[in-house]
């Protein structure tokens, strides 16, 4: 019922995610980002690109984990609308994370059962992916004003450690490799490996209990349609149209 290389994939994504988390780099980033950007808009449009470039390559979810704390850190150094940012950015890391086979989770599954390359299935998704991201920044444009940024003073510079940063992007290349080539527990366990001898701590800090959550829901899912009911409706649903397929799909995407 559990499909694993799903599974396997979400956690090397989430501890080398965890990984850049611990490192301190994103109180360094937001420093630098506040000083690049002299409106609201400009920081807003930049944070929202860059949660949907961040979710093609480490998931929504993972992503999310990302910018949330990135963005939290900015309202330190600067006064922006935080909770509408956020929105924004939750709604940029969805419409990101189609592009590829690794954007999402259900990406993940797909790709798994789809036999396309990691190529193959981005260039299939980039129309649809590409115009909904435009979307979302055209509609962010009018959002957030072409105001000046006040900045905060009196805050001290943060500590960081670059080592970890590189060692995860070297672990993140060596993963991806590993999934191309369809050896995803290998590529986790280098990952774990990895962060066993480079810093254990982020190990410990990463939340193992998502992984249930996503287990649970498949598990969840495969008891549900061998229900004698859902049996019957799943068969009448292979026999309607490409359109009837997408619309059903968009409707179970809101309750399961």
């Amino acid at each position: 019922a559990i499909d694993w290389r799903t599974i396997i994939t979400l956690s090397g994504l989430m501890m080398l995610t965890k990984g850049v988390e611990l490192s301190g780099y994103f109180d360094v980033l937001g420093r630098k980002m506040v000083r690049r950007f002299a409106t609201e808009r400009k920081l807003a449009l930049f944070m929202v690109f860059s949660a949907a470039l961040l979710s093609t390559f480490l998931t929504n979810d993972v992503a999310l984990f990302i910018v949330v704390p990135l963005t939290l850190t900015l309202r330190k150094l600067c006064e922006i609308p935080v909770t509408r940012l956020i929105i924004f950015e939750a709604l940029a890391v969805n419409a990101g994370s189609l592009l590829t086979p690794i954007g999402n989770p259900q990406n993940i599954l797909l790709w798994g059962r789809s036999g396309l390359s990691f190529t193959a299935f981005t260039g299939q998704m980039a129309p649809l992916a590409l115009a909904i991201v435009a979307s979302l920044l055209a509609v962010g444009w009018f959002a957030f004003p072409n105001k000046s940024l006040q900045y905060y003073s009196g805050t001290t510079g943060p500590q960081w450690q670059p080592r970890l940063v590189w060692s995860c992007l070297g672990l993140y290349i060596v993963f991806l490799i590993a999934l191309e080539l369809n050896q995803a527990l290998a590529g986790a366990l280098l990952v774990a490996c990895g962060f066993l001898f480079l810093a254990r701590r982020v190990l410990v800090n990463v939340d193992w209990t998502l992984l249930l959550v996503f287990m649970a829901m498949f598990i969840d899912v495969h008891l549900l349609i061998q229900l004698p009911v859902l049996q019957n409706v799943l068969h009448s649903v292979g026999g309607l149209s490409q359109p009837g397929l997408w619309l059903t799909a968009i409707g179970l995407s809101q309750v399961i």
